[in-house]
């Protein structure tokens, strides 16, 4: 797919080594391609049919947001300026539950499609995707171009600007082993306050065993 500069996009079959363009696309947005690679969707909400490239929807969305499907396709997210808003992919509508942050970008969601992963200025940030809690957060030093999860779930790893990948542990119960390794104890309040803000403080030690 080529969707550099002000040339027209284009979808390419690769076997067949021919391209089809597709008028209503906006080059220059982003795009993610449906789980069954029916439909695409650009950054400024237009709904293509693949391989037609025929207009099928536009969502009232600002141009320039990220957006990224599900795994089961269910939900779509779309990442803008003020946050992460979820489309019900049923429906075509909000689905009510939206993850706050200045900036996001990049968004990824997790192989079982409960979390979901984007870039900020200030780091990579997790939420819930069921209620749009905050579940974690990293900085991954540069702010992150890519993320994209392991199969398993546990990792994710974000790219950097110049090509860099790092991979950081989300799981929960490998993240509590790896915290109660390091210290030997469990944190205590003011510690997990300072390093996990994002969390209702909780003993994890027991559990990390």
């Amino acid at each position: 797919m080529d969707v550099g500069g002000e040339a027209p996009m284009e979808l390419w079959r690769w076997r067949e080594r021919r391209g089809t363009e597709l008028r209503g696309v906006n080059a220059g947005e982003q795009v993610a391609f449906s789980p069954d690679g029916r439909l695409l969707i650009a950054g400024d909400g237009v709904v293509a049919e693949l391989p037609s490239g025929r207009v099928v929807r536009r969502l009232p969305t600002a141009a320039g947001q990220s957006p990224a499907f599900a795994p089961r396709g269910g939900l779509l997210a779309m990442a803008g300026p003020a946050g992460v808003t979820l489309w019900d992919t049923r429906t075509w509508r909000p689905s009510g539950v939206r993850l706050d942050d200045r900036y996001p970008s990049a968004p990824a969601f997790s192989p079982d499609g409960r979390s979901l992963a984007a870039s900020t200025p200030a780091g990579v940030r997790l939420w819930d995707v069921a209620t749009g809690r905050a579940i974690g957060a990293f900085t991954p030093g540069e702010e992150a171009a890519d993320l994209a999860f392991a199969p398993s779930g546990a990792l994710l790893y974000a790219a950097g600007p110049y090509g860099e990948v790092r991979a950081e542990e989300v799981d929960p119960v490998r993240v509590a082993r790896r915290v109660c390794a390091l210290a030997g104890r469990e944190l205590s309040r003011e510690e997990w306050r300072r390093h996990i803000p994002e969390l209702p403080y909780r003993r994890v030690c027991g559990h990390a065993r």
